[in-house]
């Protein structure tokens, strides 16, 4: 960790991350796991960081390899490998400040290297966004694909940009998407059965990186953490340890495809009430049942749709029966002025 060159202040550095990378609690990439062969939850990992990505650098470790970080939502040790060093912060500023972007309103998108599409430079996740320099049509050189600049290393670990390009019929969007129920129902399903990923692990998902990635095509920076996301929105009041009758009058108030759900480590997407049954979509590991031997985990493994009954022959009760927070993601008058859009709206 270096921490004997920690100085009492210093120069922050900037950079852009080339590659998706993952950040770390320490600068390390031996697993931390509660139990043996528990690899599916390593504790030192935080998250990852997509390609694009603005960071500014506290620290190096003594290797060299390792850098300390902060990222738009968390902070942390990446490997410098993947990161480019600018010579000022206005080149990464500029970056991530241009106003005319490329959403990625797809699961998972490439982004190319060449035009001819042939050489894939990396995958892009549901939310990136990149400053955009051309879109299909106009001249003939940019007719067939978008053109995006992309962060590369340069051999003395520099920051330059080249081209990127993407196909004409790829899952985008210029701008923003306008935030209303179709369009949330549309990306949320976009990731069903989407693998989970604790810390977004192996290429997977968590419970809070689908709810991050899905408002983040809307414009919304969304906390990293399911204890932080369920600060975010309108409270529709204290829902730890009411009665179950209780909880389901609110979610009788609440917005479906804009409202959050959140018990203790868990956090959902509330789909709405059908069949008198409550329903949300989530990226979830698994739900604990009883057994003969006793507790045990019935493995689900990425995003699915449940209704909230689901866990009450377990141990720990239903997924209503621990709901602990209840909050709609914006303005309840706006969303609902806007469930059905006005115009359709193309890639």
């Amino acid at each position: 960790m270096n921490q004997e060159s920690v100085q009492e202040s210093s120069r922050m550095r900037f950079a852009l991350i080339v590659k998706q990378t993952d950040i770390r609690i320490f600068p390390t990439d031996e697993l931390s796991m509660t139990a043996p062969k528990n690899e599916a939850f390593d504790l030192f990992q935080q998250s990852s960081i997509a390609p694009g990505s603005p960071i500014g650098i506290y620290h190096f470790s003594q290797d060299g390899k390792w850098a300390y970080v902060q990222t738009p939502f968390i902070r942390g040790w990446i490997h410098t490998r993947d990161l480019a060093i600018a010579k000022e912060r206005v080149e990464v500023a500029d970056y991530e400040e241009a106003k005319d972007r490329l959403v990625v309103t797809g699961s998972l998108v490439t982004v190319f290297g060449d035009p001819s599409l042939r050489q894939p430079a990396f995958i892009a996740r549901m939310g990136d966004s990149f400053p955009l320099l051309s879109a299909p049509g106009g001249s003939k050189a940019t007719r067939a694909f978008y053109v995006i600049p992309i962060p590369s290393k340069e051999e003395n670990g520099s920051l330059s940009l080249r081209k990127g390009y993407l196909r004409a019929d790829a899952d985008v969007h210029r701008g923003f998407l306008p935030y209303h129920q179709e369009n949330g129902a549309r990306q949320a399903f976009k990731m069903l059965r989407h693998p989970y990923g604790w810390g977004d692990r192996l290429g997977g998902r968590d419970c809070s990186r689908f709810i991050m990635d899905l408002f983040g095509t809307f414009g919304f920076r969304m906390p990293r953490n399911s204890n932080e996301q369920a600060m975010v929105g309108m409270d529709l009041g204290p829902t730890e340890g009411k009665p179950i009758k209780e909880k389901q009058k609110l979610l009788e108030q609440s917005i479906p495809l804009a409202t959050t759900l959140r018990l203790p480590g868990h956090i959902m997407l509330y789909l709405g009430k059908d069949g008198g049954r409550h329903y949300v979509i989530h990226s979830i590991w698994g739900i604990q049942v009883s057994g003969k031997g006793g507790p045990a985990v019935q493995k689900i493994g990425g995003v699915a749709v449940s209704d909230l009954g689901l866990g009450e022959k377990g141990p720990n009760g239903s997924l209503l029966d621990r709901i602990s927070d209840i909050r709609i993601i914006g303005s309840s008058h706006e969303i609902q002025e806007r469930q059905t859009p006005k115009t359709s709206e193309g890639r």
